[in-house]
């Protein structure tokens, strides 16, 4: 996982892409524009874009084949240079690297439109090594520069800035500072936050905000920058170059907005440690709930920058460690400790180093906010627990199939305890199993929901929140009608008087029809209340309908050249140059077209079939 890889790598191997920055509501995930201030006070952090023409007229000889050209911002955190046009003859490469010649990446042959890698630092090195007789055959432009700045703002700091270097308390706070090794920078298309890594089965889960990174798409644009931290104590003006361990994600689990958080898989190489084999995985507090008094500390990248510990707090109102102020509504609790944008997504851990909250918000003076990790630690739960990419989904949770690579989502059913649902909408709802005093039931878009659990003979109306008594069905016997609503297809009658029989009308509704019978050709039409002729049936000569619909189509016999059936609604209809009823043509064995015999249906006279798998009984 540390080892720095350098080397001989192609153009198409180290593209990079650095996207257009995008805008964050929060308070403390840092947003970008694409507009640079000459402003040194007020930098956006995130990926900011410069113009910059650099040709292969502007890099000096060095008189030794090499020709060079160096770029800095002394703003910069990180910088990657974008290669408009590059046409390098054989025996000619490009380096690029950072000020020391470190971090170096070489290219060969011929780009168009490509990024470079990131260079940590706010120094990029160019070098065009080349014979002399081969120089003026090469091409290079590059057109423009990304760079990650720093965010200067004071934002969320109650008084003095308590936070310290993270290495300030790697001796007298080790098992904090040890801890805290577990936690990251997160870089993302427009901005930064901080996300840690959680304890689970594989040791590659990373929790961050919702805000911060909500859709799989956004995941795979993501870095995670571990071990980027000060090396002294002192806070120096200007940040010191940092290589940190780039660290990438698989895929986004689970996300949930209203709990603000989110679930990603980290990429893992075979053979070599997990990430949390090298930096450590932090416990979820199992059921605790915050306390007011309660003595917590907050690892962080604030700004976007190097890690520092929220430990201490020296305002008046608290003047000691940092606390929990007090528990807030939904989930919600605030505490004393300072943070700064780029904050968000930082574990909040109590003594033990457990993670009992998931900080998302700054309240300055007033307390800054965290989700409480019992708010959401049933949910992710399963996913810690040996789950991996390409596994289903945990019990209670589905793919939402609208992400190009599909993240699991929790199961929506009010007042269900178990819910199979594969979906998000109504109609995808399953659940099985209710709290007491509630049933399964249809909700009316083809989906299991819970409802009162009405006696026979009433439903729950939606509307009023009660039991309603059923509309009377004409002809059903009394207190026999088990409807699911006051709707004509909600009706469920079951037992009808006598001279009558339940029959399903068009619309799904279970009625009452008089007992009568219609001759061939004909079916009881429970609308109109008489016979009525079946629809056609192309190509067949018998057709015994039971009603209107493709799936109630009963042909008996079909012309001459065609055979029995099945369309795609159960209905039985007569097909093209078919074999005889109870034979099926084999499509790919079967070269001499010849008929083969149904498969056999225990206690079954006659079977029909359409191939080997799709077989019906047509006489018991």
């Amino acid at each position: 996982m540390r080892a720095k890889t350098q080397g001989r790598i192609g153009f198409l191997a180290l593209a990079c892409l650095l996207p257009h920055a995008l805008g964050y509501d929060s308070d403390d995930a840092v947003s970008s524009d694409l507009e640079v201030s000459d402003s040194e006070a007020q930098i956006p952090i995130g990926t900011i874009y410069h113009k910059k023409d650099i040709e292969l007229s502007d890099l000096v000889d060095g008189d030794d084949g090499k020709y060079s050209y160096t770029l800095q911002d002394t703003r910069a955190l990180v910088i990657s240079l974008h290669i408009d046009k590059a046409r390098l003859p054989a025996y000619c490469h490009l380096d690029i690297s950072d000020g020391e010649g470190e971090q170096s990446k070489r290219f060969y042959g011929n780009a168009d439109d490509l990024w470079g890698h990131e260079v940590f630092g706010d120094t990029a090195k160019i070098v065009v090594q080349c014979p002399k007789k081969l120089y003026d055959r090469a091409e290079l432009h590059i057109d423009e520069y990304a760079v990650f700045y720093p965010y200067t703002s004071r934002e969320n700091i109650c008084g003095v800035d308590d936070t310290r270097n993270a290495v300030c308390y790697k001796d007298d706070k080790h098992n904090e500072y040890t801890a805290a090794q577990a936690v990251a920078r997160l870089r993302f298309p427009g901005g930064a936050c901080t996300g840690w890594l959680v304890k689970s089965t594989h040791k590659n889960m990373f929790i961050t905000n919702n805000h911060c990174i909500a859709s799989n798409d956004v995941a795979l644009k993501a870095k995670l920058d571990f071990d980027y931290e000060e090396p002294d104590c002192k806070t120096s003006k200007k940040i010191k170059k940092i290589i940190p361990t780039v660290v990438e994600p698989k895929t986004l689990v689970f996300t949930d907005i209203g709990l603000d958080f989110t679930l990603i898989e980290l990429k893992v190489t075979p053979g070599e440690d997990t990430p949390g084999d090298v930096f450590g995985e932090l416990p979820l507090a199992n059921k605790l709930v915050p306390v007011a008094g309660e003595r917590l500390y907050i690892p962080q990248h604030p700004s976007g920058g190097p890690k520092r510990l929220g430990i201490k707090d020296t305002h008046e109102a608290v003047n000691g460690d940092c606390k929990v102020m007090e528990l807030g509504n939904n989930d919600k609790f605030l505490y004393t400790c300072d943070t700064r944008p780029g904050s968000s997504g930082s574990p909040v851990l109590n003594n033990d180093n457990e993670v009992i909250g998931l900080h998302r918000e700054g309240g300055d003076c007033s307390g800054n906010g965290a989700i409480q990790v019992i708010a959401f630690h049933d949910m992710i739960t399963p996913y810690l627990n040996g789950w991996k990419s390409g596994d289903k989904c945990a019990p209670g949770h589905h793919k939402d199939d609208t992400e190009v690579q599909a993240s699991c989502k929790e199961c929506f059913g009010r007042n269900c305890v178990v819910n199979e649902c594969v979906g998000s909408e109504m109609e995808h709802q399953r659940c099985t199993v209710c709290e007491n005093g509630y049933k399964v039931a249809n909700n009316g878009y083809g989906g299991k929901w819970c409802e009162v659990d009405c006696t026979h003979g009433t439903y729950y109306d939606l509307n009023e929140g009660e039991c309603e008594t059923c509309p009377k069905v004409e002809n059903c016997v009394e207190n026999k009608n088990a409807c699911v609503g006051p709707n004509n297809k909600d009706q469920r009658c079951s037992i009808c008087e006598d001279g009558y029989v339940v029959a399903v009308k068009s619309d799904g509704g279970h009625w009452c029809k008089r007992i009568t019978n219609c001759n061939t050709g004909k079916y009881y039409n429970l609308d109109t209340g008489a016979c009525a002729t079946c629809p056609e049936n192309r190509n067949c000569v018998e057709n015994a309908c039971l009603g209107s619909s493709n799936g109630n189509q009963r042909c008996n016999k079909c012309k001459t050249g065609y055979g029995l059936a099945r369309n795609s609604d159960g209905g039985q209809w007569c097909k093209l140059n078919p074999c005889n009823p109870g034979t099926y043509k084999h499509k790919r064995k079967n070269k001499k077209n010849k008929c083969k015999k149904c498969p056999r249906i225990n206690n079954c006279k006659e079977v029909r079939c359409t191939d080997r798998n799709h077989r019906w009984c047509e006489s018991m």
